[in-house]
């Protein structure tokens, strides 16, 4: 090989050696930031930090306590116009005086809907979303749909103006009217409808509050499909002939269930039979048929169980993998 393409073949890999290893220093100057870099960001977080904690320090800006007409005239839009009904001429500044929601919605009703005094638990329970958003986005019904506009049409039948007895004939007397219409329950969700219902059927038998709050608690559970059955009118029947009774909730909850029972029965007969029902029976002698009835349950659920066993012992045997169970650390 000649000297000078010898000289020229060591250059050209000089220049690829130099050329390799200013390609390394930029690639690691890309991937390590320099002491500039680091301190420029480091400043940018600091001050994203400083900020956070001065928004933290800020007082929450106040929410609208007082919201607008619009709001009310939407939240009652179901009431259909009374003889009382100013809502067409109130002025769209209109708002009001209190801070508190409650107040507030009195006032709108009283002033402009309705000037005498309304259920409130039936108020809150009609403020209840009817429809609810599923995981796909689709609507659907609220699992107390019923009850909401049950709410709503006696809302609409009392500021009507006429008869909330003779429009209601279907649900209630004329002294569990009184009740329904002067009672003060509790709201907690839209199945105080329920317990308001409740509450005056048994204020309406003469039941003290403490006992008509007890079973309007425990009906309203149990019976939350079933209100309108005419066991349930039995039910508290039999227990306003027995006030001194001291009932206590888990056996009103049991007695309930064995009513339930009752009721399937008593659908299935479909007049086949007699049906089962509370006329001439005391409330010692429901005790003890609820009590037979647990009993028969308990049985039953005894004898599925042992009969399971007996399957599964037999499975064993005959693929020849039966096992001894040692049943003496057993309590």
């Amino acid at each position: 090989m000649k000297q000078s393409a010898w000289i020229e073949r060591n250059r050209k890999r000089e220049l690829r050696i130099l050329y390799r290893e200013r390609r390394l220093e930029y690639e690691q100057s890309k991937r390590t930031p320099n002491r500039r870099e680091i301190e420029e960001r480091e400043a940018r977080n600091n001050k994203e930090i400083i900020e956070l904690l001065q928004e933290d320090h800020k007082k929450p800006k106040k929410l609208n306590k007082k919201p607008g007409l619009d709001t009310f005239l939407a939240l009652y839009s179901y009431i259909p116009a009374t003889p009382y009904d100013l809502r067409h001429t109130v002025l769209s500044s209109w708002k009001p005086h209190s801070f508190n929601e409650r107040k507030q919605n009195l006032e709108f009703l009283k002033t402009f809907v309705y000037p005498y005094p309304l259920p409130e638990t039936l108020l809150w329970v009609s403020h209840s979303p009817e429809y609810t958003l599923g995981k796909n986005g689709a609507k659907t019904k609220s699992s107390n749909y019923v009850f909401i506009n049950l709410a709503k049409k006696w809302i609409g039948d009392i500021t009507s103006g006429a008869s909330f007895y003779k429009l209601n004939r279907q649900f209630f007397t004329k002294a569990e009217t009184h009740y329904f219409l002067s009672s003060n329950v509790p709201y907690v969700d839209a199945g105080s409808v329920l317990t308001l219902y409740f509450y005056a059927k048994s204020r309406a038998r003469s039941m003290n509050h403490r006992l008509s709050m007890m079973i309007a608690d425990v009906f309203s559970n149990k019976f939350f499909n079933n209100y309108k059955n005419t066991l349930v009118e039995g039910f508290l029947d039999l227990l306003s002939r027995a006030p001194e009774y001291g009932y206590e909730r888990n056996m009103l909850g049991d007695i309930s269930d064995f009513v339930l029972s009752k009721m399937r029965e008593n659908k299935k007969a479909n007049g086949k039979q007699e049906a089962f029902s509370f006329s001439g029976r005391t409330i010692t002698s429901v005790i003890k048929l609820t009590n037979e009835w647990h009993e028969e349950i308990r049985r039953e659920a005894e004898a599925e169980r042992i009969q399971r066993e007996a399957q599964w012992r037999e499975r064993n045997r005959l693929h020849g993998k039966e096992k001894s169970l040692d049943t003496s650390h057993w309590k």
